[in-house]
């Protein structure tokens, strides 16, 4: 199937323009600095829009997460451990045996992971000419592994906020978990046709969330997971949505998000030429750096001139028309003034001045 724009849960390759997204600055600094960033392709995985994705228009507004193809690499500043990843199938290595989840078709590379907290908010540039994104072959996530994903990430993030109370209360970091990962019963259906329990919507919940074994919720294949249950109050309900920013967030950087070029087409990455999504991390924060730098500028007064081409003739003429018209009044006053001459001469009327 074909869509005019990205479908979520999905992975692709994006590809940062960094020239594009400075364009509308008008900033010959912004312009020089985007045009020495190198950017590569990379392993994507399309999280969610950031706002509705009306039609006719020039980009899309994501979030998108870079697909790594080892561990997650270790942040201690942040409590962020190695193990807070998620193996893709067929890759099934996971430093606490975390099961991995499965998607359809199955992954083409054998090595794999989903990182935390690596999600980035992106322009995706529509394609010319009324073009469309073509997914008939591209590589889903079903709903029943996005629930798994979503308890995965909910079990790393309360880890990682008690390594970082018992840091601020004083305390030693616990020791690295080494039992088997546990996760509670989940569909044998890797098509997904049911959907999990109650689930918080994104990667970032705030408390534990449990699957349930008996969905709550049955939804098509058409990758749009439900995010209610019967025991969500108003108020959580009311989070979802303001989390979902249906109708955009009010304070994003709009048109400054760097813009990508998308394609659900993976295979044509090698698994050996697959970036380290930090990678991609470093080329959006140098140009969100270079954005923020020519609008400080632009504050100040201190943006240099955008450049304009000056012509080489700048006299100005008037256009034939007007010079055609300008001389056919002049000849007929001269042509009436010698008309109203001779009829004076010829009645023998009194002098009048005469008319130019």
């Amino acid at each position: 199937m074909s869509y005019y724009c990205p479908m979520p849960y999905r992975y692709g390759v994006a590809k940062i323009d960094p020239l594009a997204t400075v364009q509308h600055l008008n900033d010959e600094v912004a312009t020089e600095k985007a045009s020495k960033l190198r950017t590569k392709q990379y392993l994507v995985y399309l999280e969610q829009e950031l706002e509705l994705p009306f039609p006719d228009r020039p980009w899309y507004k994501f979030s998108i997460s870079p697909i790594g193809t080892a561990p997650r690499t270790e942040e201690p500043e942040h409590g962020v451990t190695h193990d807070m990843c998620i193996a893709i199938h067929p890759n099934t290595a996971h430093p606490r045996n975390r099961p991995p989840v499965h998607t359809v078709p199955e992954f083409p590379f054998p090595n794999c992971y989903h990182w935390l907290a690596v999600d980035v908010h992106v322009r995706i540039r529509a394609k010319p000419d009324d073009g469309v994104f073509d997914a008939t072959n591209a590589v889903r996530l079903p709903p029943s592994e996005r629930s798994a994903m979503i308890y995965y990430w909910n079990d790393d993030i309360n880890r990682l906020r008690g390594t970082l109370r018992r840091r601020e209360m004083g305390l030693p970091d616990e020791p690295e978990m080494a039992a088997p990962f546990e996760l509670p019963e989940r569909t044998d259906d890797p098509n997904g046709a049911q959907g999990g329990g109650p689930l918080s919507h994104g990667t970032c919940a705030a408390e534990p969330v449990e699957r349930s074994p008996t969905p709550s919720a049955h939804e098509s294949d058409d990758d749009r997971c439900s995010y209610t249950a019967s025991d969500s109050s108003s108020e959580d309900t009311a989070d979802v949505l303001v989390d979902m920013n249906v109708f955009g967030d009010p304070n994003d950087l709009g048109d400054d998000y760097p813009l990508v070029d998308f394609s659900f087409d993976i295979q044509a990455l090698r698994a050996e030429d697959i970036p380290d999504p930090f990678d991609l991390l470093d080329e959006h924060a140098q140009l969100v750096d270079i954005i923020k730098e020519a609008h400080e500028r632009m504050r100040s007064g201190s943006a240099p001139p955008a450049p304009v081409e000056q012509p080489e003739d700048i006299t100005v003429t008037p256009p034939p028309r007007a010079r055609g018209f300008r001389a056919l009044i002049k000849t007929a006053c001269r042509r009436t003034g010698k008309l109203f001459r001779k009829v004076r001469q010829t009645l023998r009327l009194p002098y009048f001045v005469r008319w130019p």
